[in-house]
């Protein structure tokens, strides 16, 4: 094995953690679990894991674990941010609200319409 290349296990390692991430996070987020409890959970799996690791390839599936599931916790979050239906507005809340008024001009008077 040259520099720069990585070793099979350890690329073995990065693809099962990412997968079984992928997979536990997912199947959260369909059951209908908040991001925040999914990321307890998925934060309590990790230390379990890194914990238990007795190898150098298994420490880096714990870690690469703990990363993949950070990423997608936000984007959950993110998702959660921006299309939670406010109390009594219905699916028109799924919708980001303008940031004028339609047909109002536009603050800046150099960005609106031209004679």
């Amino acid at each position: 094995m040259t520099a720069g290349q990585a070793d099979p296990a350890t690329e073995a390692a990065v693809r099962g953690a990412t997968a079984l991430a992928q997979q536990i996070i997912g199947a959260q987020a369909r059951a209908g679990m908040t991001a925040d409890r999914i990321a307890e959970h998925h934060r309590e799996v990790s230390e379990a894991l890194l914990n238990g690791a007795d190898s150098r390839t298994a420490a880096v599936y714990a870690m690469e674990y703990g990363l993949q599931g950070e990423g997608l916790i936000e984007d959950l979050r993110y998702a959660e941010r921006t299309t939670a239906p406010q109390a009594g507005r219905g699916a028109a809340a799924a919708r980001p609200e303008p940031e004028r008024t339609p047909g109002a001009p536009h603050p800046d008077p150099a960005r609106g319409p031209r004679p």
